[in-house]
């Protein structure tokens, strides 16, 4: 693991790399295509659907119906996650 900061809660990294990066991706055979971010903030869950609607819209008919269970996984796991969002800020508000 490369530290290119002390502390990254609190210093910018150099060369443009943001606290938060990465990138969704779909790879086979011959296929090599990815949606990335790199953002000082966290991505939000309707922009994660929509970077997993523009990998899907990159891909070829063929491969987007070899994919298609995969894609609806993706969909299905962030929009899990935006309600385990919610209860959480519900639990916060709760015991408070």
């Amino acid at each position: 693991m490369y530290a290119y900061v002390s502390d990254p809660n609190f210093e910018i990294a150099p060369f443009g790399l943001a606290k938060h990066r990465g990138r969704i991706q779909a790879q086979g055979s011959k296929l090599e295509e990815s949606v990335a971010w790199n953002r000082d903030t966290p991505s939000t869950v309707s922009e994660g659907l929509a970077m997993v609607d523009e990998l899907e819209a990159k891909l070829s008919e063929t491969d987007r119906k070899l994919r298609k269970t995969e894609f609806e996984k993706a969909r299905k796991l962030l929009k899990m996650l935006e309600m385990l969002i919610g209860l959480m800020l519900l639990f916060q508000i709760l015991i408070k």
